[in-house]
């Protein structure tokens, strides 16, 4: 996924990063008992929509689409150093 802020900036994120970065009450508990699976190799993106102004929720090929992805969070998942304004 390649997003590209008003300023030009922009961040690529592989989708198996982003699934394996999901913050979501599921995905949290799966880490905490131990069953969370450690590499999402052929995940894809299948569709993603703006959660207000501040984030997205994407939708995955192995059909979980409950996290919500803040822009800043997406940011810190790359290497750019983008300053985020509200």
């Amino acid at each position: 996924m390649r997003l590209t802020f008003a300023d030009g900036d922009d961040i690529e994120l592989k989708a198996n990063r982003l699934r394996e970065a999901c913050k979501c009450a599921h995905c949290t508990r799966a880490r905490i008992d131990g069953v969370f699976p450690e590499q999402f190799d052929d995940i894809k993106i299948g569709q993603f929509s703006f959660m207000g102004g501040y984030a997205i929720n994407i939708a995955f090929s192995d059909g979980h689409a409950r996290g919500i992805y803040p822009w800043a969070f997406l940011v810190g998942l790359s290497d750019a150093r983008i300053d985020i304004q509200d």
